[in-house]
């Protein structure tokens, strides 16, 4: 078996393993690029899978957690490395922030539709551990309408975490996920977003 072969394996059967532990289901397809896992996460369902950015450093590649919702007050925030902002698609209506974290706002920059959700948002201190441990992470809710025109119907969000690079460490996607899902449930928690999978299989 080639080195490549064997890669590939090594990273299927971690990904088959994340799936188990979190009771989801793996899709392996021709190609590295259509793996995925989906996870079912009480009423919100999360894709973990690969994705390209052309023009973003020299990572073309980037390990993605996503997860659609109605977002009828569309707040709206971004995470990331100051030095990461050149690609990067800018949310508009935005303002910068400080939620008054030393390291996590040495880290980030930070923007929001709306200052003090994303501060209750932040405020958890296990998803502040969680974010001082992933200095490449980059954080987002984008208009999933935008991106995924033909998937989602008009006024569904999505949030993604992603890291550059192909995640291959078990116990690194456990710690994304838990980081992912803090902020999902967050999401729900402090504004007006609501997961709606039922609308979302009618657009099907």
């Amino acid at each position: 078996m080639s080195t490549r072969n064997r890669f590939a394996h090594h990273e299927e059967q971690v990904w088959r393993k994340l799936s188990e532990e979190l009771g989801g289901a793996f899709k392996n397809e021709e190609g590295w690029r259509h793996d995925e896992v989906k996870i079912q996460d009480g009423d919100w369902t999360v894709t973990l899978s690969f994705v390209g950015h052309i023009g973003r450093r020299l990572d073309a590649i980037y390990t993605c957690f996503r997860a659609p919702y109605v977002n009828p007050d569309k707040f709206r925030f971004e995470l990331y490395r100051e030095e990461l902002a050149h690609g990067l698609g800018k949310l508009f209506g935005v303002q910068d922030v400080r939620i008054g974290d030393p390291t996590v706002d040495k880290m980030f920059m930070i923007k929001a539709t709306d200052e003090e959700k994303v501060k209750k948002l932040l405020a958890d201190a296990e998803l502040r551990k969680l974010l001082a441990t992933e200095k490449d992470l980059h954080v987002v809710v984008r208009d999933a309408d935008k991106y995924f025109s033909d998937e989602f119907p008009e006024g569904v969000d999505e949030l993604v975490v992603e890291v550059p690079g192909r995640v291959e460490d078990g116990e690194r996607l456990q710690r994304l996920f838990k980081l992912f899902a803090l902020l999902l449930h967050g999401v729900g928690r402090y504004s007006s977003a609501y997961a709606r999978d039922t609308l979302l299989a009618e657009k099907g």
